[in-house]
């Protein structure tokens, strides 16, 4: 089972204990969604719907296997802790990393820190998706 949250991030269902698990993709970041306004409109970043909506139609369905790569906590608005699981998804069935084929249209950029630190494994491959888009 697979959930799309947004352009870069969704919910898997671990097949051995059916724990569902939220998996930010490394080293891409989506354009923001927004909040939903009150006549039901969502005032998001350009293309924020249209990334999501692509992550959807890419792994809703679909067989992924996950390679956690790293986590970040960080504090919300409301003073919690919230750790973020990031990691590579791959389709199962064409092995192919998800993250490059939304790089490889365009819907997400990459996102890697100055410091080079918790970068993906992945990193070249998804440069060079960036750079064919």
């Amino acid at each position: 089972m697979v959930e799309v949250n947004s352009g870069d991030s969704l919910t898997v269902e671990r097949e051995s204990d059916k724990t569902h698990i939220r998996v930010y993709l490394s080293s891409i970041k989506a354009p923001a969604l927004g909040k939903q306004s009150k006549q039901g409109e969502t005032q998001g970043e350009p293309y924020s719907w249209e990334s999501k909506e692509s992550l959807r139609k890419i792994a809703i369905g679909k067989r992924v296997r996950v390679h956690m790569e790293y986590s970040r906590t960080i504090q919300t608005k409301d003073g919690n802790d919230l750790t973020m699981n990031f990691g590579a998804v791959f389709l199962v069935q064409k092995e192919k990393n998800v993250a490059c084929v939304q790089l490889e249209k365009s819907l997400v950029r990459t996102n890697i820190l100055k410091t080079g630190e918790n970068a993906s494994k992945f990193l070249e491959d998804l440069l060079a998706s960036e750079k064919k888009a």
